[in-house]
């Protein structure tokens, strides 16, 4: 093994010489005239830009008559640029450099192209003017001081563009020509007023475009990179050659090793030779199926008194002859597959022919090339005839407690060693050879909930010597219940330390449960009992409140009707009917509660219910609290009484929120159809029987703080909180309003974890072709107005408009933040929505829109990212952001948002 892994070393030790070769050669290959040809590029491109600028100046000021030598550079350029874009295409560090540096150059090259254009529309008028102007001073010579003070006014402006009485002196001109009827000089002058701008703003074009300043950003930022380049190239020099060295260093150790190792080896083979003569199990040595060496041990159990009564004697002969064949294979294996001999017992003859009962193992080894096996024997017949007498102890205790449901265990406290009886096994549902047989292993069988209770019981057993007798639960994959109880003692040493701990499982799940169905029913009847009185009494209440609170409304309002509209009591009786009103919705809610209110029964759509409340809920709950909405379409519609529904949702999104209370918190919406069986509805909370079938539900979770069971069997009580102060019927208005329906409620929740309430409610058979069409017609929905389009990129920008544009809106767009501040303000008036960029240089989207709203607080923003939803709008939280758009995005997703922003102003209007 020794000698295989110095091969290995020096194996290894060569590859990494070989790969610091190879690093080395990389080196020397090294291009270091690389940033020289990148360097001529970009300074060539600089040149080109500079010159090219030059060349437009010169044919502009007419010293130069063609632009050979303008479009000779910028074809030379362009085609530069395509070669620094090859040159480093394989280099990402560069992308964003290049990418801005083909930028400049195609504007430049656009620039140029317009410059063309316009200049040769330009060139020639200015050209014809003065030919023009001679003649028509031939013609009209009354207008000969006039004509010749305009030729001047053009020359000037051509020259100095920036001569705005110059400009203006043209423009009367341009009249002028109009009323006399000079076509020809009038239609020259409009080309001069027209394509003059158009030629400066191609200049101004290419003389800004950039190509120069992103050519030398490009040639720092290479200059950089390629310095990085060789100084890494040194420093792995360095590295590999310091490996070289400690892994030679590290051979030479490993050859002086060997030298210590062959040493060590001499003395060892001596101590083995000590330990095998003084060890009491029998140790042997077998070649080729016959015994080479047999310890003092292994003579003794063989009952031989010399090792030659031994020596050389086939191995078979000491096996009892049942078991040659499988010995026989046993050895085989060992020798010719080099495969060791897992641990057997077996019976083993002595020389005189008598047995014994042993453990047999056997190890394979190579010795001067050869594969030898070495079969360690220990003599168990002791064991084994106790092992059978316990045994049979065991069966008889065994079939006891199969009689009586009792399983027994026992737990080595020092080894965490875990036994069970084979009725533990039954009660607890466990194959023998699936459980991992430790006190962990039982905890993790035991109920979730019942666990820590169990473990802590057991815990002050061991520290306290507190009896241990426990009841707790056992569920099974199939959602079954078991109840058990447990007792166990511990014995301890002389010091008080614990050591085994044996203690006695008995099933008691029927007197549980029958215990349990009694203190159901009797929680039950108290219950019905409790809601049945609680329901008259508001009912009661409620009838005899409404008579005195219609009189007292009826006769305010009456009251209100025949007095000045300058009287002071007009503002008392204002008050007394909004006193009233609110005592009359209280009134509802106790109706309500008692299962008698009234219900304008209409069919519903739960979800769209809960999207027309989107609104209303969002301004009842805190700014820490987002809502999420899970929607089911095309729901079946359910007979209820929609505001009735609302008061439902609005107490279950209060509770909520109050339960998240002032940390961040989520509060989801969902809605959708189940089918609800029998034992379905036997989980629910309800006071009638109601029949299997469909139920559509609304469901209403949050992350709150949660209830414990206490709070659960109260929460319906009137005016039960677990605040401070309550603030009416709340969740016994819901229960009541929930019963109105013929409908159930179910309640999930855990402390620290949260709450779900889902309502369910029977369906009906309402048609929804009509609300079909509504959303077909939704589909060919159709706007106009002014949007404003703000966005950094000019791509997005222009994308964005011809969209809303073909939509029907007309577009204002802007650039960045500050640029849309300037622009909204400008025309306030005019647009309708703000479609905004999220990141923007100058002023983010954030900071914009905060600006935006302090110009106007009802602006309409749609927010539009990159980013996904929830982290663009994380900062808008609360802020009365109309709406969210992914990028990229399609035609039909931004007139989806932008319909759904104005059908809902449409529904907050009316």
């Amino acid at each position: 093994m020794k000698a295989v892994s110095l091969k290995v070393h020096v194996l290894l030790i060569a590859c990494l010489g070989l790969l610091l070769v190879m690093q080395l050669i990389n080196v020397q290959r090294f291009d270091a005239n690389e940033p020289h040809n990148i360097h001529y590029i970009l300074e060539r491109m600089e040149h080109l830009d500079t010159q090219s600028e030059q060349n437009m100046l010169q044919v502009y000021s007419r010293n130069l008559f063609h632009y050979d030598l303008m479009s000779r550079d910028l074809a030379e350029l362009k085609s530069l640029s395509g070669e620094l874009s090859l040159l480093l295409s394989n280099n990402s560090a560069f992308d964003d450099y290049l990418a801005s540096l083909k930028t400049s150059v195609q504007i430049q090259l656009q620039g140029a192209s317009e410059f063309k254009a316009s200049y040769a529309i330009l060139s020639n008028s200015l050209r014809y003017i003065p030919t023009l102007v001679s003649q028509l001073q031939a013609d009209y010579p009354e207008h000969y001081q006039w004509l010749t003070e305009l030729n001047r006014d053009v020359f000037q402006w051509s020259v100095y563009p920036n001569d705005q009485d110059a400009k203006a002196r043209i423009q009367r001109g341009l009249n002028r020509t109009k009323e006399l009827g000079l076509k020809r000089l009038h239609r020259h002058l409009q080309v001069i007023l027209n394509y003059s701008p158009q030629v400066l703003d191609a200049i101004d074009t290419v003389v800004t475009c950039g190509t120069a300043e992103n050519a030398r950003e490009l040639s720092i930022a290479y200059d950089r990179y390629f310095a990085a380049k060789v100084e890494e190239n040194k420093r792995n020099q360095y590295l590999l050659a310091a490996l070289a060295i400690v892994l030679l260093l590290y051979l030479l150790l490993l050859l002086i090793a060997r030298q210590r190792a062959a040493l060590q080896l001499s003395e060892s083979e001596k101590r083995f030779q000590l330990l095998f003569d003084l060890i009491p199990d029998g140790v042997g040595i077998h070649r080729d199926g016959c015994w080479v060496y047999c310890n003092p041990a292994m003579l003794t159990m063989f009952g031989a008194q010399t090792e030659d009564e031994l020596i050389g004697t086939p191995v078979i002969e000491r096996v009892h002859p049942q078991l040659r064949d499988q010995v026989a294979e046993r050895i085989r294996k060992e020798v010719d597959d080099a495969l060791p001999a897992p641990l057997m017992q077996q019976g083993i003859l002595r020389l005189d022919g008598s047995e014994f009962q042993a453990e047999v193992q056997g190890i394979p080894f190579q010795d001067k090339g050869r594969t030898v096996a070495m079969t360690v024997i220990r003599d168990v017949t002791a064991r084994v005839e106790a092992e059978q007498e316990v045994k049979k102890v065991q069966q008889h205790l065994l079939a006891a407690q199969s009689v009586a449901h009792v399983g027994s265990w026992e737990l080595d406290l020092t080894s965490s060693a875990l036994w069970w009886s084979d009725e533990v096994y039954r009660i607890f549902e466990i194959e023998q050879t699936e459980f991992g047989a430790s006190y962990e292993a039982f905890v993790a069988s035991i109920h979730p909930d019942d666990r820590e209770r169990v473990d802590s019981a057991y815990t002050r057993h061991l520290e306290e010597s507190v009896a241990y007798d426990v009841r707790h639960r056992l569920l099974f994959d199939d959602g079954r219940i078991k109840y058990v109880r447990e007792r166990c003692e511990t014995e301890r040493d002389a010091e008080g330390r614990s050591l085994t701990s044996i203690g006695t499982v008995q099933e008691i799940t029927e007197q549980v449960l029958a215990e349990q169905k009694k203190l159901l029913q009797q929680e039950k009847m108290e219950h019905v009992q409790r809601l049945e009185s609680l329901g008259i009494l508001a009912g009661g209440i409620a009838h005899d409140f409404n008579n005195i609170l219609t009189a007292v409304m009826g006769n305010a309002a009456l009251a209100g009707r025949n007095i000045d509209e300058i009287s002071p009591a007009r503002e008392f009786l204002s008050r007394i009917e909004t006193s009233t009103q609110r005592a009359s919705d209280l009134c509802k809610q106790m109706l309500a509660y008692s299962g008698k209110g009234k219900f304008v029964v209409q069919a519903v759509n739960l979800s769209h219910l809960v999207e027309e409340m989107t609104r209303l809920m969002e301004v009842s709950i805190e700014k820490n609290v987002v809502i999420k909405y899970h929607m089911a379409e095309n729901l079946p519609p359910v007979e209820a009484d929609a505001a009735q529904l609302q008061q439902v949702i609005l107490n279950l999104i209060t509770n909520a929120n109050e339960a998240i209370g002032s940390k961040s918190g989520v509060i989801s919406f969902a809605t959708g159809v189940m089918h609800a069986d029998r034992n379905y509805l036997s989980q629910t909370i309800t006071d009638m029987e109601l029949p299997e079938g469909r139920y559509a539900f609304i469901e209403v979770s949050d992350t709150g703080c949660g209830m414990s069971a206490d709070v659960m069997h109260k929460m319906f009580d009137p005016f039960f909180t677990t605040k401070f102060t309550g603030r009416g019927l709340g969740m016994s208005a819901v229960l009541g309003i929930v019963r109105g329906h013929q409908g159930a409620l179910r309640i999930y929740s855990e402390v620290g974890k949260g709450t779900t309430f889902k309502v369910l409610l029977p369906v009906s058979s309402h048609d929804y072709v009509q609300e079909q069409a509504m959303q077909a017609e939704a589909q060919n929905w159709r706007a106009d107005g002014t949007i404003l389009v703000v966005d950094d990129e000019e791509t997005v920008r222009e994308v964005a408009t011809m969209m809303l544009e073909d939509m029907g809106f007309k577009t204002l767009s802007a650039v960045d933040g500050s640029d849309a501040l300037q622009v909204y303000r400008k025309h306030e008036s005019e647009i309708v929505a703000v479609l905004l960029d999220m990141t923007m240089p100058k002023m983010d989207g954030k900071e914009c829109f905060r600006e935006l709203r302090r110009i106007n607080p009802e602006v309409k923003v749609i927010l539009s990212s990159g980013y996904n939803e929830q982290d663009a709008t994380s900062r808008f939280v609360g802020q009365g952001l109309a709406g969210f758009l992914q990028k990229p995005y399609a035609p039909e997703a931004l007139h989806e948002k932008i319909r759904i922003m104005f059908d809902n102003e449409t529904d907050n209007l009316q």
